[in-house]
């Protein structure tokens, strides 16, 4: 383990990688966006701890990890909904969602897995660090690049922070701000249905097609993934749309 790690994965989950909000500019070169899959969630976690937007964050799918501290550390939760803890010290604390709280040297964040939703953020001040590449942290596993080697994480992978990144002060207006948007996202994230604009191809299809396409209703694919979301249903007079 390097010596300057401060995060140690003691259980990585089923797939956990560094996420931040994606590599825009380069599809033409065939290389998609990617980035968290909930960006707003990894936004308000990165909120919450006092970071900018942008910095990178642990997305953990559907299974929960743990994590070992070797500093004290903010850390906020955010994202698909899991049972948390801290443990350290011989004693164990439950630690909310959408809220900022503190981990001391040697305690662990254990999650369990995740209760609704598909992927939780965990966000700690000033960014998990990766190297940059193509202006973005996040992973890229088809590509195996990005993020921590460019893969998903494993059991004694350790990480640093970006002890250089910029982080905002979490007092007064700041601190109230993030508290509110958290609420906001809360109360969005339990609507359960998704809103949809006419896209650059909308032109492509027949008017019908596109006003038939409006007037049905979809569900979201287990095909789902961060390049896009997959919908199942029907348009029309039977036919099949995925």
């Amino acid at each position: 383990m390097s010596r300057s790690a401060v995060i140690h994965v003691i259980e990585p989950g089923m797939f956990t990688t560094v996420q931040d909000l994606g590599r825009p500019g380069w599809t033409q070169f065939g290389v998609p966006r990617g980035g968290a899959a909930d960006a707003l969630s990894l936004r308000i976690g990165n909120r919450l701890v006092g970071n900018e937007d942008g910095a990178a964050g642990l997305e953990l799918t559907l299974v929960g990890g743990a994590f070992e501290f070797t500093r004290e550390l903010v850390v906020a939760l955010t994202g698909g909904d899991v049972e948390a803890r801290v443990e350290g010290s011989g004693r164990q604390r439950v630690v909310p969602m959408w809220a900022a709280f503190e981990v001391r040297s040697g305690e662990r964040l254990v999650t369990g897995p995740v209760r609704s939703g598909t992927r939780t953020y965990v966000c700690v001040r000033r960014g998990v660090q990766a190297p940059m590449r193509l202006g973005s942290r996040s992973t890229h596993p088809a590509a195996s690049f990005g993020g921590h080697e460019g893969r998903a994480l494993r059991r004694g992978d350790a990480l640093e922070i970006g002890e250089g990144v910029r982080s905002r002060e979490r007092h007064g207006a700041a601190a109230a701000e993030a508290v509110q948007v958290s609420q906001f996202a809360r109360d969005v994230l339990a609507r359960r249905e998704l809103r949809a604009v006419g896209g650059a191809h909308m032109r492509l299809f027949e008017p019908s097609t596109v006003e038939a396409f409006w007037g049905a209703t979809f569900e979201v694919s287990l095909n789902t993934d961060r390049t896009g979301v997959r919908l199942t249903g029907r348009i029309g007079a039977g036919a099949c749309a995925s």
